[in-house]
This record gives structure tokens, sequence and C-alpha cells, in this order.
């Protein structure tokens, strides 16, 4: 038989190879092999397998795959996405919604309990059947597919476990793709072709929330730490010059100019006294006495000025903090009147940062961007502070007084006689002497000037004896000198302040109510002060009680009444019979709250901030009503505080009440109703408690208050949220204590695990088969599924490892249930073998697969848990802060008419009890991080300082700064070149300098006609050849020309005379002394600043342009890793050649191993220019801080932000943004340690002290 197989081949070898072709690319880039199973693939070495997502659950978050991109796993992923017809979709709504109606009334004719689920159902039905007819929507069929990739089998599965613990965590579900591996490989690779075809229909929502493509992951090995990712807070370090260049641009937003008007009322302790004054005569007092130090080139003030303001901390607790720096500036043109719900007021400058409260995180809002609605923190309480004041030196207070005598001051006379007779004090009283030393009362301003004379202080204990008479010198009415601050005291000057009028010679208070009278009776008796009752109340005629109130500063018109300032320093126990009796006049009890009434803005401010003694928050507003001492007919303007809600009564009840019973009972009526609390309220937690539903949802389920809180239906009380979050924190500590159950799920191993134990150990096979028999064969084999109690009769033989079959799936039924997981959408079968049949043996595949997913769902649950404590921490801060949040109801800009100045208190914690009724103020920091993370680095640090913000940075450092003005020592000649590197051409270096140099003097000379632009480039051309310099000179060796040199040659050419009067102010002008000098610095340091904060504004862009080629002369002769910081970069932007020059480096610089970093507050000015766009654009690192509302449309236009970066952007506190690295990007916040904290401060009480500690070094 002829079989050609057989037979002997006679074919050379190599003839073979060269049939056979040249290899190709396709051969080398081919898997040596390719091995396809139904559920996974083999290329190579390597193994793959792909997946489909089929269910997703009735919400995605947006970011819900970012987890998956940022798994450290190599991935294929590819989204198909096929457009549905309306048409079509509608018409299956349309059934489907007829459908589950018809279920639901079948239901309710059956007397069957609702079903929520299809309730739910049909309502998102119809509003996505109302959405698509409104073309609001649209519908698309769904798929995304996967394929991943490991080293081993082993690996894939560890990979998919992940897969599943992520994405089942969201109740989102994966398959593999069985005997379709080829087909789902082919559809993950970029054809574009969509093989496997299974799809979820969406509508236009839920399919955006897969969108952006992107891993929010910035974190590489090396380069430096720019912040916080706040997006899974991980480190975003980040080495800029391994990117395509290492340039970056800084969008931020100015923050100077805070300060509030004069008149605004501040609560200050200073000398142990507690008193509310206003902040422009407190500084005002403090400059006088002290004088002005100069803080900044806009600020002056006193640095510690012994003094205290009301404050809160970090936790939101109040306090008194110490204040740094009390200082004044120059008032701006406009200023802003901001008014709350509660009646409070305040004038600031438009950049003074307010606090408000906004998406659970307490902010800072300048004051021309404060809206209505945002809420403002005021204080619960104010803390009392020791020591209080319990007497009055009725010396020290007379001091001024008139009619006001001593008596019983016979022995101190008598016993210093003869001294006292050799000396004149007062001629009109010496005469006297001797009757005084008789025991005749003394004058209390004589007898002032002989204790001063004799070195006897008023609260000497020599003076006990001593009594205060008026002239008659009757002792029925003679306090002692240390005259007690008594509750009767304390009502009468109540009384005095509501119904009481103080004139010269008498005081009278009109009530008629007989239980008041009788109190004011009991009073005055009491002190020892006479009276009479009149027609309408009580008159004090006493001389001495006159001039005690007077002297306490109570003397004034209704509209000017005040509350004497010495009750600022009492306790709570004895204010609350001085509030007592002043509501007993001037308030009363209506429906629902406690009010008084007065014709004093003033007083019924100072009212709401003593109210704040006692955690009451007292509200303010404007009424008219008619005089009820007078007989006019039309209404006057009065002021009115209003004490409402049931926590502010009670207090009232329990801490203060009045003196009437009629009104104590009026009150007991309204205070025993239902708590309310519309207005004492936290807002603005419906984000928050959106982010804790989303990561703890499936325990929070029956907490009705989260789903009203986080639709933003209602805000919690303090005390509500309270009991809010400790439910919640039960409900963490009860699935915490489910480890222990789970775990019994996590340990249960695979059937190959268990089959392998088997198999490769003989004396664990001799056993199996002993144990289990037959049954053993069968599983080794894999010829049938295996039942779980044959399996786990195996593990316990093969590990010792005893599990109960009834255990595993009474924790796998419990698992479902305290995650709220779908048995259902998991395994339709398995509800029957955990529930109907649980006793039943079941596949120990389905159970092994079922525990494997029930521990990874917990453990992903368990891991989003920290993330839920952070924001229970958050809440907690709020719910136990001392603050009430008001909302702002009107913001008025104001004209500025009459402010001089305006003032500003600085203190640590930044915020200060102020305006009328009291509310609290921010002042700000800044900083430098990058620039001194990079000089650790080694990086060479380069820096144009318009506003010297970087001095206190370089001397820290040990940097070199170079201060530029027209009077300064340092120059820098505009006509220096640059020495030609290797790989450049003399020739071409003269020809670039020359071409900047136009640029140059164009900007000088305001602008150059096309015949000016040649005669100036031919006049330069001259210049440098007069100096012997050309392009075949060595330009080491050169001395380079002056402005002087370049003038001389353009008085020669013709056409040059008026270019020649243009230039002779830079040659022997004023500006001679920069622009027409030699250089004389050196960049050698790792740090060098320009600072030109003292050059004239005109100049400014000239100096920026001129230092800008120098140092990109020098960057151009060395090349060495370098950063290029031009700050307030818009000043360089306002002609098109410092932009074009600016942008020119930029995109050159990566030649030369530069990263530009370009700074600037001004975004509408910088991209007014044609090279900021382009600037931008070549820019590889870009951060953006927060923005004001007048730039924010064009940021996010320029950027291309999304609605909700927009906002980010407006709401960032202070060190949050936006951080941009190619094409990522993520929100980022700036963080600083202590140590870099204290060096790149600019701060002004922190840069004072620095300069004081300097100078103590130096001497």
């Amino acid at each position: 038989m002829d079989l050609p197989f057989f037979k002997k081949r006679t074919r050379d070898i190599r003839t073979n190879i060269f049939e056979s072709g040249i290899i190709t690319a396709l051969d080398i880039i081919a898997p040596s092999s390719i091995e396809i199973t139904q559920d996974y693939l083999k290329l190579g070495d390597r193994w793959a397998r792909s997946y489909f997502i089929f269910s997703f659950p009735r919400y995605l978050n947006t970011g819900w795959f970012s987890p998956i991109i940022n798994l450290d796993v190599p991935m294929d992923i590819s989204f198909f996405i096929h457009p549905a017809e309306t048409e079509h979709v509608l018409k299956q709504l349309r059934r489907k919604v007829t459908e589950v109606q018809s279920e639901i009334i079948e239901r309710e004719e059956k007397g069957l309990i609702r079903d929520p689920v299809l309730e739910t159902a049909y309502q998102d039905l119809e509003v996505l059947r109302d959405r698509l007819q409104t073309a609001q929507e649209r519908m698309f069929r769904f798929g995304i597919y996967l394929t991943v990739y490991a080293e081993s089998y082993k690996e894939l599965r560890e990979i998919e476990m992940t897969l599943r613990s992520i994405l089942e965590s969201r109740l989102i579900y994966i398959k593999p793709s069985l005997f379709q591996q080829k087909e789902g490989f082919l559809a993950t690779s970029p054809y574009g072709i969509d093989t496997i075809l299974v799809h979820t229909t969406m509508n236009t929502d839920p399919l955006s929330s897969a969108f952006p493509f992107i891993s929010f992951d910035l974190s590489s090995n090396e380069g430096i730490l720019y912040g916080i990712n706040k997006h899974n807070n991980s480190l975003i370090l980040f080495d800029r010059f391994s990117l395509e260049n290492a340039n970056e641009v800084f969008f931020g937003k100015a923050g100077s100019g805070k300060s509030v008007a004069a008149d605004t009322p501040v609560l200050i302790r200073e000398k142990e006294q507690t008193k509310l004054t206003k902040i422009g005569s407190l500084i005002e007092g403090l400059i006088k006495e002290k004088g002005a130090v100069q803080i900044d080139d806009e600020m002056e003030g006193v640095i510690e000025p012994k003094m205290e303001v009301y404050t809160f901390n970090k936790e939101l607790k109040g306090e008194w903090a110490k204040v740094k720096i009390a200082a004044r500036k120059k008032a701006p043109a406009d200023l802003y009147g901001i008014r709350t719900a509660s009646g409070r007021r305040i004038t600031i400058t438009g950049d003074h940062n307010i606090v408000s409260l906004k998406n659970g995180k307490v902010n800072v809002v300048k004051g021309s961007e404060l809206k209505g609605g945002e809420f403002i923190p005021l204080p619960r309480f104010v803390a009392e502070t020791a020591p209080f004041s319990k007497s009055f030196n009725l010396l020290e207070l007379f001091k001024f007084s008139e009619g006001v005598y001593v008596a019983d001051a016979a022995d101190l006379i008598r016993n210093n006689y003869k001294i006292l007779k050799q000396v004149s004090l007062d001629k009109k009283f010496d005469l006297y002497l001797y009757k005084y030393r008789d025991g005749r009362v003394i004058p209390l301003k004589y007898f002032l000037k002989i204790l001063k004379y004799l070195g006897i202080k008023p609260q000497s204990q020599e003076l006990k004896q001593i009594k205060i008479v008026s002239r008659n010198g009757k002792k029925k009415c003679s306090p002692d000198i240390d005259f007690k601050i008594t509750p009767e005291f304390l009502r009468l000057a109540g009384y005095i302040c509501s119904e009481g009028t103080v004139r010269n010679d008498l005081i009278i208070i009109t009530n008629e109510g007989p239980e008041i009278l009788s109190d004011i009776d009991y009073c005055l008796r009491k002190l020892g002060f006479p009276f009479f009752y009149a027609n309408r109340g009580i008159v004090i005629d006493s001389r001495l009680f006159i001039e005690l109130i007077k002297a306490l500063d109570g003397k004034g018109y209704s509209n000017q009444k005040k509350i004497l300032p010495f009750i600022f320093d009492l306790p709570k126990d004895k204010t609350k019979h001085y509030l007592a009796a002043y509501f007993e006049g001037d308030g009363g009890v209506e429906s629902n709250s406690v009010v008084a009434v007065s014709k004093s803005k003033k007083l019924i401010s100072e009212i709401s901030y003593l109210l704040l003694s006692f955690g009451i928050i007292g509200r303010i507003s404007k009424t008219r009503k008619k005089a009820t001492n007078a007989n006019w007919k039309r209404k006057k303007v009065y002021w009115k505080i209003s004490i409402s809600g049931q926590d502010n009564l009670q207090k009232f009840a329990n801490d203060i009440s009045f003196i009437s019973n009629l009104k104590k009972e009026r009150l007991k009526k309204i205070t025993n109703k239902i708590w309310n609390t519309n207005v004492d309220v936290i807002p603005g937690l419906a984000s928050v408690f959106e982010e804790i539903y989303q990561l703890f949802g499936v325990q929070l389920h029956d907490i009705p208050e989260i789903s009203e809180w986080k639709r933003n239906k209602r805000n919690p009380s303090p005390r509500h949220l309270k009991e809010v979050i400790n439910k919640i924190e039960e409900r963490i500590k009860k699935f915490k204590d489910l480890s222990s159950s789970f775990e019994i799920l996590a340990k249960l191993p695979s059937l190959a695990t268990v089959i392998n134990f088997g198999t490769n150990d003989k004396n664990f096979n001799r056993d199996l088969w002993k144990v289990l028999g037959q049954s053993w064969r069968l599983m080794k084999k894999e010829e049938v599924k295996s039942d779980s109690n044959n399996v786990l009769t195996a593990i316990q033989v093969t590990t010792e490892n005893s599990y109960s079959l009834n255990e595993i799936k009474s924790t796998i039924h419990k698992g479902f249930k305290e995650m709220d997981l779908s048995i259902k959408h998991f395994n339709p079968c398995l509800q029957s073998a955990l529930i109907q049949r649980a006793e039943s043996d079941t596949a120990y595949e389905t159970i092994h697969k079922t525990a494997a997913y029930i521990s990874a769902s917990y453990k992903g649950l368990l891991s989003k848990i920290p993330l839920v404590e952070e924001k229970l921490a958050q809440l907690k801060i709020l719910a136990d802060s001392n603050l009430f949040w008001d909302p702002i109801v009107e913001i008025r800009k104001i004209k500025n008419k009459k402010e001089k100045y305006v003032y500003d208190l600085t203190v640590d914690n930044e915020v200060f009890l102020a305006g009328e009724g009291g509310m609290f103020i921010h002042n700000s920091y800044c900083q430098k991080l990058e620039i001194l993370r990079s000089l650790m680095t080694g990086i060479d640090v380069i820096v144009i300082d318009p506003e010297n913000e970087y001095q206190v940075l370089a001397d820290a450092v040990g940097g070199s700064y170079f201060k530029i003005s027209l009077t300064s020592p340092h120059h820098v000649n505009p006509f220096d070149l640059p020495i030609p590197r290797e790989d450049e051409r003399p020739e071409d270096v003269l020809r670039s300098n020359i071409i900047n140099l136009v640029g140059l003097l164009r900007i000088m000379m305001g602008g150059l006609t096309p015949e000016e632009d040649a005669i100036i480039d031919r006049a330069l051309t001259e210049t440098y050849a007069a100096k012997d310099i050309t392009p075949e000179s060595d330009f080491s060796r050169i001395t380079p020309p002056l402005m002087s040199d370049f003038e001389q040659v353009l008085e020669t050419m013709e056409g040059g005379e008026s270019l020649v009067r243009r230039i002779r102010k830079f040659t022997m002008g004023t500006f001679s002394g920069f622009f027409n000098q030699p250089s004389n610095i050196t960049m050698d340091n790792k740090f060098v600043v320009f600072g030109i904060r003292d050059m004239e504004e005109e100049l400014k862009p000239m100096a920026m342009f001129i230092i800008l080629r120098y140092i990109w002369n020098t960057v151009r002769s060395q090349l060495k890793k370098r950063i290029l910081v031009v700050d307030e970069a818009w000043w360089l932007m306002q002609s098109d050649d410092g932009a074009s020059f600016l942008y020119g480096i930029a995109k050159r610089g990566r030649k030369y191993w530069l990263g530009v970093t370009t700074i600037t507050q001004d975004v509408i000015d910088f991209m007014k220019s044609t090279y900021g766009q382009p600037i931008i654009n070549n820019s590889s690192i870009q951060l953006l801080m927060k923005q004001s509302p007048a730039a924010i449309d064009l940021v996010q236009k320029t950027f291309n932000l999304t609605e909700e970066e927009k906002y980010l952007l407006l709401e960032a506190a202070v060190g949050e943004g936006l951080f941009f690295a190619g094409q990522k990007h993520v929100a980022i916040r700036v963080v600083a340690s202590y140590a870099e904290d204290q060096i790149v401060t600019t701060a002004p009480e922190e840069i004072l002290k620095i300069k004081r500690a300097k100078e103590e070094l130096a001497e």
C-alpha cells in the first residue's frame, strides 16, 4: 500500500524554513498557544476570564464603577450602548403598568396587605413613562463586559471573589460568560463588536452614573504630597516632571480685606471684666493707648492687646479666647449689611468671611458671596467667667459725682491732721479741715485727694467704717463704701431700665401693679433709700441713689437706654433678678412666646446677649406701636425681642421668670406644650444622611427620620439628631458583632481544595474511602454534583474542622436577611433550600458559592463602616455643639459714606462673637506648601513675588530674596545675553534675545508702529555690535550694553526722535535706577525670590518681563530641575508681548527641565488674554481652589467641569479644590504639618512673632 506519510522526506529543512515566510509583527505579539474552556481562556502562560453584568439595583450612585477601575488588576472593559426606540418602549411600559396596576387591585380585593415592592414599581413606571413622553429621558440597552487576567487559576478565582464582593455589595450582579469565553474576550477587545448580547434596559440617569470612565487614584511612587484625595482618602503623591510637561496653573481667590464696621458690637473680657462695646471705639482706644504697629501694607493695629473674645473651637464648643491682634484698615467704598431670621445684624466688608453651615460642614463664605437662606451660627450660651463682681467701691464709683459726701472719717483726719495741715490740697476745703476732724461730713472729691496724698487706696481696710451720705449728712441713708450687689438692687435696676425715668433730681418708676409696687417698696426699704408714692408709681428722690444709677451709666432717653455695663460681669444667679424685673416691666406673654418691647435698639440687642448666659436664643424684630406713656396718635418704631420654642421658654421659666403671679401663670400655660423643633434645627444634612444611607442603608430601613432628612423634608433638632445617631451606632455595633457568625462562611474551603487535599495525601485518601466509599470516587472525579453532607464529612477528615449544614444554612439565611440581599436574584432555587427544606441536603457548590457571596458582602459592608463612623463623628460635633443655626434673610450692599476705617480681631479659633444680637464672624489663612516640599526633593525653585508673600519662606529655608524697586540695590540688565549651550548657535541666541527685547520695549513705550518696530530692531542689533557683540563673539567674555547705550544708537538713526524721547525716562529719569543698570545678582541658590511689591504699579508688568527674561537666560545656560512660580500672573498677561513671552517659556520649558507654575486670583483678567487658554492647555497640572460666583462660569467652561464640580469649587472650604494631573482629576484637600504651617504661614500675628524672635536672636 502506498502511504505517503510513511515515505522518507528528501526535502531540505532550510528550504522549508524559507517557504514558511518571514516572521511578522503578529507572530511576535501572538501568544504561544490559546486554550479555550467553558469558563476561562489560557493565552500562553496567562489565564483570562470574561464576565458580564446582568442585574442592577433600583438606584445607581455616580462613580459606582470607580472601585473596579481602581483595582490593581489587569483587565479590559467594554461598554455597549444601544439606543432603544421610545415608541416601542412606551408600548411595553403601558402593558407593564397595566399588569402591575391589575395585580395591586387584585390584592386589594382579596384583602391582602399592601405590597411595597409592587407599589414602588408602579410609581417608578409612571415616572419613567412621563419623562419619556416629555423627552426628558431616553432608553438604552446597556451591556458591560470585563475580561480579567491572572498568572494562575487560583489568582483568577481570587480576582472573581474581589469583583463579586465589590459589585454585590452595591446590589450589582456579575456572571462569567460560561461557554462564551471566546465571545467575551472578543467583546472586550477593541473591535467594537458586541458578541455576548447581554443587555440591561436603562434610562439616561442611571446610565450616566457609569461615567466618568476614570479612576480617582492619583498616587505614584515618586514626587511630593499635594494633599488628600477626598474621593477615597488616599494620598495624592505626584511627580510633575513625569508628565508631558511640568507646568502648573493655580487658580485661587483673593483673601484680603476681612473687617467689620466701627459700630459693630463685640463682647470682650478685659481685666477680669466682661463688657459689650463697639469694636471701632475699642480698637481706636487701644491704638491711642499703646500705639499702632504696621502689620502689612494695609493693616495696622495692636499686637497682644490683653483681652479675650467669645469664640468656638473645632468641636464647635463655645469658649473665651485670647485676641492676638486688634487691627484697623482703610474702609472700602462698599460695605454689606446682613440680617438673620432672629434679627441679628452686622455690617462687614465684601471680603470678610462669615461662618456658615453647608452639607454638614462649617465653611467660610465671603460677605459679597453670601446668599439668602444660608445658615450662620449663633452661640447657644455664653460661658460664665470668674471672678465675678460682688460689690462696688462707692469712693471710686462716685469720684465724678456731685453732692456726695463722706461720714465717719473724723478718726482718719484726726490721726493725720498735722500732716494734712501742712499741705494745700484744695484751697476751698482746706479751711474746714478742723471741722472735718470734729466729725463734719467731707465732700467726696476732697476726701479722695486726702487719700491720694496719704497713700491710702480706696479699697483699704482702714476705710471700712466710712459711710457715704448726701449733703445734709443724714445717716438714715448712708451705705458703706463697699456697696453690695444684692438681688434687691438688681431688681430695682431692671425696673428702672424697663419703666424708669432718670432725671438729675429724681427717678420715677411708672407702674400701677400692686405686686410690682410692693416689690419696689421692699427693695428700696431693704437698701435704705428714701422714696414716696406718686399717681402712677414710685418716685425715688435720694441723691445717693440717683448718683449711683448715673455713675453706673443708667441715665438716658427711652431710645438710648441700655443695660448697665456691670450686669455683663455678673453670674447667672444674680443676672436673673435684673432680667426678671426688666421683663416684668417691658415684657409680657403672648400666645407662644415671651416678648419685650423697647424704643432702644441697643437695649434689645444687649438683652439678647445677656440671655445667652442662660442658653436662651432671643429673636429680634422691628415693630410699630403707640407709646403707652404718651398721647401720640402716630405709631413709632420699637424693637422687640421674642423668646419662643419650648427649650427656650422652659429655660426662661426655670431660670428667670417674672415677678408678678399673673405673668407667671401665663408663662406656665405656654411652657407645657409639645416641643417644636421648626426653629432650633441643624440644616443642610440631607447629603450627609444620603451618604450614610448609601453606605449602610441595609441596616437603617426602619429609622423613618433618616428617610425624611435625606430627602430634605425636615431638618433635625440637636436632641433628635443625637437620638438617631445613637440608633445608628447601636446598629453598627450589632452588625460588627455578627463577624463571628459569618466567619464560618469565610473558612469554608472550595470543593477543589478538598479534592486536592484528599488526592495528594495517601492517608487522607484512605480515610475518605473508608468513610465515604463510592461517594468519594464520584466527588474526586466530579462526575456528579457533590452533596454538602458528603463534602463536609470530607472536610472533617482532611482538616479536622467540623461543620453543621443546618448551621451553615441558618447563617447564610441570616446574612441575606441582615444585609437585605435578594435570595431570588442570587439563585431562585436557593430559597427553598434555605427555608422550606432547610433540613434537606444541598449541592455543596451552591452552598459554597452562596457562603462566599455572603462573606464577601459582609466584608464589603463592614469595610464601609469606618466611612459611616466618620460621618457620624461629624454629625456628633454638630449635635453636641453650642451653636444655633440662623438663616440669613437679607443682604444689602451699602455705599460707605462715613466710615474711615474698618476693624478686625484675630484669634486662634478664627471666629469671634460680634454684631447686634451676636453672631460668629471669621478671619483667614494661606499656604505655600508645594515649593517647600519640592525644595526637600532637590528641585530648585524661582519665584516672582508681586506681594512679598514669599519672604518669610525664603528666610526660613536660607533662600535668596531680591527686593526689586527703583531704589533697591538689586538690578537686572535687560540686555544680558545667555551663554549658548553646546546644541545652540550663538547667532540664534542673539536673534532670539533681540526679538524678546523688541517685545519688552513695546511694553515700555506703550506700543510701536510697524515703522518704529523696524527701527527698534535695527537699533538693537547695532547696540550689540557697538559693544563688539556679534554671532561670532564669546558670550561668556562680553560686557552687555545698557539702556543708555541703546538710547545713543537711537539718536543717530533717522526716524528715532520720538523713540528717544519716550526711552529717555528709563535712562535719565526716575526709572533709570532699575532699567539702566548692569546686573548685580546671582541665582546660585536653591530658592530665589524676586519681590516686586515696592515697584510702582505701572512698572510692574515691565519689571516682571525683565526678571522673567533674566530667569529664562539662566535656565537655558544650565540644565537642572527647576520650578518657576509666577504669582499674580495677570500683571504680565495685561500685554500681548508679556503674555506671549510667558507662554513661550511654558511651551519650551520642558526642553530645559523647567516647570512653570502660573498663579492668579483674577481668573477673568487672565482668560481675557489670547494666551490664557494656551497656557492652561500647556500645563499638565491644574489646581483649582475655591472660586467666586463671578468667575465660576468661566472656570467651568475653561476646564469643562460638571455641575457638581462647579458647586464643589463654590462651596469649598479653606484648602479644598480640584486637582488635575494629565487626564485625571480629583477633589483635593491640602494638608500641612505643624512645622510646615509655621514656615509657610502668612497670618499677620505669626509673621510678627517670627520677626520678634529674629530680633531677639540678633541681640
